[in-house]
Formats: structure tokens, sequence, C-alpha cells
């Protein structure tokens, strides 16, 4: 400041002429003639330069004496310790502390410790149960059964055999009323959906991603509270087409010329600066007759109670020029130039110096409003750190009003709408432009939500029409067409995916009556979730009432409706109920984005349960009665003699006769064991190496006018985002000692508060800090007047433009907070992100445990930095961990429900586990290969894959349990064959076509998080239920139930009496009604 120039160019000759120079604006009264060097005469008297020896700002002053610090002196910087790099003194493990990273895997070696105890003494105790001793099994009495098994055994009898005769009965009640079960079912769903009515969508990100207990939600509130919200940011980047370098006369020794970048060619500058006064006298309308314009809601620093400031805060490299485009042409000649004086020549005088009050061109370079331009704010893409005299473009920023009621934003939506118009619509053949408001991004999400939602309906419709089409059986009877509805379930099918609908709705309209509010991912992630179960559980019904034998089709309709109700009930509770668990779990999840959507989970998975057991069964039993009637569907007028279909189907001949035998192979087994073990070890190898965070970039299409400034503002930006070291204290700051705690210079705290900052600054690359704090010093004496006083010519450091804002006051007088800003590097990436918010923490941890030295009993201070963006990183510290623990308590609480639902029995949960633990495994694998990053949304797709991975797993492994043939091969092969095509078209089809539609979205996250990460789980999943389960439960499957195999072969007879019995009352009942009708008719 005191040199005109930046301090490394200053010289002690330069300084001398600056001050001695007649500059009434900085207090130079009259010209100054210094002589420097040896003996000098004037007017006959000898003058003698002082003895004094001059000190290098590097040495120290005196025995005892202070010396220059970091932020004043270079040389200081060169013989101190470089600042550390935040990974140098970090312990990691897969983006973890390492202690955090060593109580999780104690915690996972506990719990798989003790899930192994349990099932080896299960398995111990089954010793007698192996397939070598099933050659030997004789069927005993089920009497002799009952007495043998233990009482664990009994329990366990006792929970099966519970469940089957509760889905028996329940199938018979619902086969004989199925109306009144269908009205209680939809009249339970209609009354949780009319909670639509009040439902409550988040769109605030700071909601979705953190967690309102979150130390950056409080630092956040503490800061908006105190010092107001940070602005609403308007920002245009312009820059020439044509990038040749300008030859102009040298700026900075008058000799010669120079080369100076393309952001300096005039024409371009003042094109440029007629842009700039177009946008600033743009006007929005409110309710079209009210007129709103920039300076009703720009930011005004130097508006206070004594000054009405009218002026906008503008960071422009016009305002060097007050934005007074005619000042551009203003040339200066004086004696014993080569060159006259330009605008070039005052740029670079306001950009080594941005306080200059008198350039060559005798012009202040203080903007308009009152505050100085930092030219690593207003120019860009230069070629080396301060080399602005290669600066390729400009960057124009507009600061707006914000405020913390939505609501008093209105007015500054209005102007930026028409900022965004405006700019949308400018064209020059010259130079471009990319530009972007404070709404842009939200207005940006709301245009490509509607924009997918027809590539999302696609994708849903797509799936109707699958399970409409594969639901049914198509048999061509005579001549008449309308043969091929009699079989078909397209209504059927249709019914059962808006059931499926009707669930989710259900679960939104609850948490809606509670004033728990939804949000997007809900409706992007939770249809996918609830369609593959509730799909599923469609085909199960539909699919095994198909293989009933023409034997089982002569019983009446209720005993087949309950049979089948005997056999699917128990796997749909088995599953539903171990995912409902699941999600229960991640219900207590601290990231609200995987909270909220883990509790609307865990309820619509309820609903889909309640409502496949009770409409779909309902509406199933109705479609039968149709179809055993020969009425088609639609045409419910006409009736149609017709051919019963085929009880075996392709699919199901397909993998009976085929797809088992051949997995089954012994070749084939080892080659699959081989095959998953080498992929589990690759996506093991990698899973440290995925990326954390969510990039910007992903929020907006790439035809979108953001993304376009997104890949500007990494470019063109010098400068990352502000950051403010704010001290919350109680502390008497008029006491010298505190002073010297913050202040920088020679008397000061080596340590200091402004010292350490500038400590950061000189090690960018390493801390993340461009340019240190200012001097603080300037706080303390004559605080309120400072604050209230705007800078002049007179005055160049009246603090209210630039600190009255950041000093907060109690009635007594006394500094409750206060804050320092300085700024970010140029922050790209989300690791870039991560690493300066923690890289500040540790900076104010620093600051905060040197204040609170020796302060005895006259309070404590807090220093916390903040910056706009950490409230939506802060999570990544954690992301990690608490994804881990999610998973970990997910997978727990399914082997728990597993156990107790399959008959206490802990084997196959342990293989369901496992099973599913691979699944999770190979999904993060291929976020590392498909470049998908590890962020809130991702964590919310692991925790869905959990629960969709229960449905991959949980049929064929009771089916398995269920199962008494002999060996584990043959157990395997019959339960591939029964329940694998209804995990294949069910599952796998109805998803994998309504996933690759998705492929097709506008949107970049729809693309990546969903498209990639649901293809993924279809596959994976359908790879390991239908290829690695099967062949790992031909090797280590649970033994054979000998209970269940007695009680098969033992009752076989008497359990077809019973039917047969039930059968004959069933007929007779018929015939007495029928005799009753006749008789009141006669």
């Amino acid at each position: 400041m005191f040199c005109g120039r930046k301090a490394s160019e200053c010289t002690i000759e330069k300084w001398l002429l600056f001050l001695g120079t007649y500059n009434e604006a900085i207090g130079v009264p009259f010209t100054i003639q210094f002589n420097l060097g040896d003996n000098h005469i004037r007017n006959k008297k000898l003058m003698v330069p002082p003895k004094t020896k001059p000190y290098k700002c590097s040495d120290y002053v005196g025995e005892y004496g202070d010396r220059c610090t970091c932020s004043d002196c270079p040389a200081v910087c060169e013989n101190l310790t470089p600042f550390p790099r935040l990974a140098d003194n970090s312990c990691k493990i897969a983006a973890m502390d390492c202690s955090a990273a060593m109580s999780i895997t104690a915690i996972g070696i506990i719990g798989f410790a003790v899930i192994i105890i349990i099932v080896f003494y299960y398995v111990l105790g089954k010793t007698s149960d192996t397939d070598s001793t099933m050659n030997d099994f004789k069927p005993t009495p089920i009497p002799m059964i009952q007495n043998s098994i233990g009482s664990v055994d009994q329990i366990a009898s006792s929970i099966e055999d519970f469940l089957e005769s509760m889905s028996y009965q329940f199938g018979i009640i619902c086969a004989r009323n199925p109306y009144i079960v269908l009205m209680f079912g939809l009249m339970v769903a209609l009354f949780c959906s009319s909670g639509l009515l009040f439902v409550r969508f988040t769109t605030d990100p700071v909601e979705l991603w953190s967690s309102p207990g979150s130390k950056a939600r409080e630092e956040k509130a503490f800061f908006d509270n105190n010092f107001g919200p940070f602005y609403r940011v308007e920002q245009v980047i312009v820059y020439p087409k044509n990038q040749k370098f300008i030859k102009h006369p040298n700026v900075t020794n008058s000799i010669g010329n120079g080369y100076y970048g393309p952001a300096f060619n005039k024409e371009f500058l003042k094109e440029a600066f007629r842009l700039q006064l177009e946008i600033s006298n743009l006007q929005g309308k409110v309710n079209g007759n009210v007129t709103v314009t920039l300076n009703d809601v720009c930011y005004k620093p130097m508006k206070s109670t004594t000054n009405a400031g009218t002026k906008c805060a503008l960071m422009s490299i016009f305002n060097y020029f007050q934005n007074n485009l005619t000042l551009l042409d203003k040339e200066v000649e004086e004696e014993f130039d080569f060159y006259p004086k330009d605008y070039l020549n005052h740029i670079f005088d306001c950009v080594k110096n941005p306080f200059t009050m008198q350039s060559t061109l005798q012009l202040p370079c203080f903007a308009d409003f009152g505050g100085p331009i930092q030219p690593y704010v207003v120019l860009g893409d230069f070629n080396s750190t301060n080399n602005y005299e290669t600066s390729k473009g400009l960057v124009i920023t507009y600061l707006l009003k914000n405020y913390n009621e939505d609501e008093n934003n209105e007015y500054s939506k209005i102007w930026e709408k028409e900022f965004l118009r405006y700019l949308k619509e400018f064209y020059s053949p010259t130079m471009s432009i990319s530009f972007m408001a404070e709404r842009s991004i939200q207005d940006e999400i709301v245009r490509e939500s509607k924009a997918d939602a027809y590539t999302v309906l696609c994708s849903y419709v797509f799936m109707f029409i699958y399970v409409s089409i594969t639901l049914g059986q198509f048999r061509f009877s005579g001549d008449n067409l309308l043969s091929l509805l009699i079989h078909s379930k397209f209504l059927l099918g249709f019914a059962g995916v808006l059931i499926v609908a009707l669930s989710i709705t259900s679960s939104i309209g609850v948490y809606a009556f509670y004033g728990i509010p939804a949000s997007m991912i809900i409706l992007e992630v939770q249809p996918f979730l609830v369609l593959a179960v509730g799909v599923d559980n469609i085909f199960l019904f539909v699919q095994t009432y198909q293989r009933l034998t023409p034997e089982q089709l002569t019983e009446p309709l209720e005993v087949r409706i309950a049979k089948i109700s005997k056999e699917i009930i128990p796997s749909m509770i088995l599953s539903s109920l171990s995912e409902v668990f699941c999600f229960s779990f991640g219900a207590l999840s601290k990231m609200p984005a995987v909270k909220v959507f883990s509790l609307y989970a865990a309820l619509a998975l309820f609903f889909d349960f309640f409502l496949q057991i009770t409409c779909f069964l309902s509406l199933f039993v109705i479609d039968l009665k149709r179809e055993i009637s020969g009425i088609p569907e639609i045409f419910c007028c006409i009736k149609i003699e017709s051919e019963p279909p085929k009880a075996e189907g392709f699919l199901h001949k397909f993998f009976t006769k085929y797809y088992s035998k051949f997995l089954l192979k012994k070749f084939t087994r080892g080659l699959v064991i081989i095959v998953f073990l080498g992929w589990l070890g690759t996506s093991l190898a990698f899973v440290d190496r995925i990326k954390l965070g969510l990039d910007r970039k992903m929020a907006v299409p790439k035809d979108s006018y953001v993304f376009t400034h997104f890949e500007n503002m990494d470019r063109f930006l010098s400068v990352g985002p502000p950051v403010y070291f704010v001290i919350k204290s109680n502390v008497d700051f008029s006491r010298p000692d505190m002073q010297n705690k913050i202040c920088t210079g020679p008397g000061c705290q080596k340590d200091s508060l402004t010292n350490q900052i500038s400590y950061a600054a000189a090690w960018p690359q390493n801390s993340y800090i461009a340019n240190p704090g200012p001097r603080s010093d300037l706080f303390y004496e004559y605080i309120h007047d400072f604050l209230e006083d705007n800078p002049t010519e007179k005055c160049a450091l009246g603090g209210h433009a630039a600190y009255s804002s950041a000093v907060k006051t109690t009635k007594s007088g006394r500094i409750s907070a206060s804050y320092f800003m300085s700024h970010h590097t140029v922050l790209k990436t989300s690791d870039d992100f991560i690493d300066a918010m923690a890289t500040a923490r540790k900076i104010a941890d620093n600051i905060t445990k040197m204040m609170n030295t020796d302060l005895d009993a006259h309070g404590t201070v807090e220093v916390f930095p903040y910056s706009v963006f950490y409230v939506f990183y802060e999570n990544y510290e954690e992301i990690v961990l608490n994804a881990i623990l999610q998973l970990i308590s997910c997978v727990f609480g399914i082997f728990i429900v597993s156990t107790i639902l399959m008959g206490l029995d802990p084997w196959s949960a342990m293989i369901m586990v496992v099973t599913i633990t691979c699944i999770i495994m190979n999904l993060i694998g291929l976020m590392y290969f498909w470049n998908i990053d590890f962020n809130a949304i991702s964590v919310v797709n692991l925790v869905m894959s959990v629960g969709i991975s229960v449905e991959f797993c949980a049929h064929i492994i009771r089916a398995f349990s269920k199962s008494t043939k002999r060996t584990r091969l043959e157990r395997a092969q019959e339960s591939i064959s029964i329940v694998g095509p209804s995990v294949f078209t069910g599952i796998t089809m109805t998803k994998f076509g309504g996933i690759c539609i998705l492929a097709f979205a506008h949107s970049q996250i729809f693309q990546v998080y969903y498209f990639r990460m649901f293809f993924g789980i279809v596959i994976i999943g359908a790879a390991h239920g239908l290829i690695f389960l099967p062949v790992l439960l031909s090797f280590i499957g649970p033994p054979v139930n000998l209970r269940r195999l007695g009680r098969d072969e033992n009752q076989l007879c008497y359990n077809s009496d019973i039917d047969n019995q039930y059968s004959k009352h069933f007929l007779q009942e018929k015939l007495n009604r029928n005799l009753m009708v006749s008789h009141l008719y006669s």
C-alpha cells in the first residue's frame, strides 16, 4: 500500500518516491525529495546520512527484538517448515481414520464370531442329519419323531407349523370371501394414502444432505444468525473468442513493448463493459406491475444508519474505473514518457495495489461501492500464480442480499430470473460467456426432473406391459381368438403393479400425517425397490398355481389357494420381514437422505406385504374364477370353451430339465466357485480406491448452461470460495494479550490467529488457503467509529465497507463474535472440497488451542471455519464409517430374522448373509470400475441393494430347506427348479428392461447413480441368486430337516385323506346349497 505496487516489486527508492510525491489523498501535503547514497551538499551545507543500521525484514531487531512475520516478509516463510498436507499427518484405511477402521474391524470380527459360534452349535447338534446318513433313514411315526427331537427343534417346529397353518387358513378365508378381503385391504390403503393431501417435500439441499445436529449445521446457524447468510451470487465469465495475446507498451518499466493476455484487448473490454452495464440495468416484474431492479436487491457495503449507500457490490475489473465506461478511453501524457499512459497502466496499477487512491491516470482503484477489488477475483485463466498479465478472461460477480427466511428472497429470485433470461438470449460474434445465478441449480434440477419424468414413465410402462404379458399363459382353442384371453393375466398383472404402487403412496401418506417430510430420492429409488419385491411375490403366487398338476386342479379352488398360501406366504414373510428389519436399522443413520429413505422403505415394504396377501390374493382368486368359468379378459359377457394350459411352462421346463442339471454338474460347480471367488477378490482389492463426493457437474445435464459455467469455473477462477475463521467468545478483546493473539506483525504472538492463517496461505497447495486474512489490529482502536466510517479519498481505511459485517457487538459494546475472511484455493474435485474443509478445521483447532492458553478465568474462546460448502461435505468425514455400520446392522438384522422365521435355522441364515455380503461387495467393486463416486445417493442404493438381495436369496434358500430330497445336490436342483423361474421373470427380467430405459435419461445423476447402480444390483443379484447360491447350497447347504422328512412321508396318506375329506365336504355343501335354492324356487 505504501509503495504503490506489489510488495515483491517494492524497493527503498520506490517506497520513498511514492511517499515523497505530493498526494493529498494519502496525506502527502507537498513533494519531498529524498537523497539516497553518500554525503550530499545542499545550500552549502553538508548532509550526512544517519548511521542507523538497516535491517532486513527477516532479521531480528536487537537481541530480544522481533522481526516481520511470514505475511509481511516472504523471506521469513522460506525458513519455516512447510505447512503439512492433511494426508501427511493422518492414518487412513479405505478413506477412514485408522482408529475408526480398527473399531469397525473389531466389531465385524466379534459379530462374525458370534454368528459362527451359533452356526457351529447348530451344526454339531445336527451331525446325525448329514447326507451320509440319509441312506439309512426310514420313515418314523410322527409321535416318535416328536419325542426324539430336542426343545430347540420343538420350538422351530412350532414356528414352522404356526406360519404354515396360519397361511393355510388365511388362504381359505381369502378364497371364500375375496371381495370382502379386497375391500378391507383397499380401504386401509386408501385411508393411509389420503395423507398425500398433507405431504411436504424437502427440496432444500441442506436438509437433505446434512444432519440437523451436525457440527457444520450448528456453525452455519451461528454464522447466519450473527453475520447474516452468505450473499446470493450471480456470476458471469466473459472471454474473447480470439485468444491471441495483444501487443502494448510495457506498463512495468515504460520501455519497449510487452505482450498481454486476450482479456486486456480494449475492444473486448468495451464490449464486456457494455454487457455488464446492460445487466446492471435489468428489471424484473412482480405480478406484472411492480418493478424490481438490481439496486433493490443488491448488497450495499456502504449502507449504514448515516449513509444511504446507493452503490451495489459488484466485483469486476471495470470497477477499477468506478463502472464508468468513458474512463476506459482516458489517457495521460507525462514529461519524459515515451508513450501515453492509458487504461492498461491504470489496470495494472490497481492489480499491483487495489488500495491505490491515485493511479498514473489520476484515478482511484477503489470500486464505486467503497471496497477494493482484488485481481484474483476478477481475472482468470492466467499462466501461473499472480501472473495476471496473461489473463484470458474476466469474471463479473454480482452480490445480492440474502435472508434466512426464503420468502424474503422472492424479489432477488425475480431479478435473477430476468438475469438468466437475458443472458440465455445474449449472443456476440466476438466473445463467449457463461453464467450462473443463485437459483440456477435448483431451476435446472426442476427442469431435468420434468424431462426425466418421461423416461421414468417409459421405464414403468415397460414393466407394466412385461408383467402383464409374462404373468399369463396363452392357449389357442378352436377358431376363436378370444380364447387367448382366458388364461392371460393382463388385468391381473396391471392390478398387481398398481397394488405395489399403492403401497408406496400408503407409506408416504402415513408419514405425511405425522409431518415427516419426503424427498425426491424416495420417489426415485423406492419404486424400484418395492416393485422388485412386489412383482417377485406376484410371480410366485401365479407360477406356483400354474405348476399344479392335473390331479391337483381337480381339487376345490379353496384347497388350491390354501395350499399355495401355505407354500408362498411364509416365504413372503421371511423376505418382507427381513427387509423391514434391514431398513428399520437404516432409519438409525445420521445421514438424513439415508434415514428418510429407510423409514419410508420399511413402511412401504410392510404395506406391500399386507396388500399382496389381501388385495392381490383376492384379485387372483377372482381372476381364477373367471378363468375357470371360461370368461376371457375384458370381454366379461362372453363364455368360451377352452383347453386348460400346460402345467409346465417353457421357463419351468428349461430350469428343471436343462439349466439346473448343467449348473450342478461337478465341473460347472467348481468353475462357478472359482469365478465368483475371483470376482469377490477383485472387488475387495479396489474398495479403498472409490472416490468420495458428488461432482457438482453431476447435478445438471450436459446441455445445461450451468454445466458450461462449471467447466469455465475450473478454467477461469483463480480463487476458491471464501472461508471465514469465526471467533466465538466472551473475552475482553481490549486486553493487549488477547490482541497479540490475533494480530500480525512485530510484537504479536508468532502463532497468533492471523499469523497461523498467513503461514497456511504461504503453502496454498497444502493448506487450500489462498491468501492471508486482513490485519486484525484495525478492529480494536476506535472500533465503533472505524466500523461506521466509509472509505473515502481522504481516508481509504474506513472500515464500514470491508469490516462492518465482520464484527458482532453486545449492547455494552464488547465484541461477542467476529470473523476473519480468507479464500480457499480453486477447488475442482470433491476431494479438494473435503480436504479444504478438513484442513481449515485443523487450522481452527490449533488457533482455538492457542487462544485459550493462559486465559485463566477470563472465559473461553472457540474458533471455527465456515464456508458455504462445508454443510454439504461434512458428511464425507464419516460417510464410510456410517455406511459400513449401516450395512453391517442391516445384514445382522437379516440374519436374526431369517434364523427365527426359517425355524431357528442359523445355518441357512448364514448362507443367506454370506451371499448378500458377496452381492454388496461386488456392487461396491462395480462402483470403482464404472466411475460411481461414494456419496449419500450411492449409500442409499447400497442399503436398498441389501433389501433386494434378500429377494434373490430368501425364496431359494427356503425352498432348499423345505426340500426332503436325500442329497444336497438334489435339494439344490429342486429349489432352483421351483423358485428359479419366478426369480428370473419376477425380479431379473422385470427390472432389467425398465433399468435399460434409464440409460437414456437426461440427468447425469439418473444415468450414473440410478441406471448404473440399479443395473449392477440386478445383474449381480441375479448372478448370485441363480448361479452362485444353488452351487453353494449344493456344497454346504443345511442338512435335510428330518422332522419335515418324516412328517411328509408319514403324513402323505393322512394329508391326502384330509384333503379328500375337505373336498367331499366342500362338494356336499355346494350340493346342499343348490338343493335349497331349487326348493325355494319350487
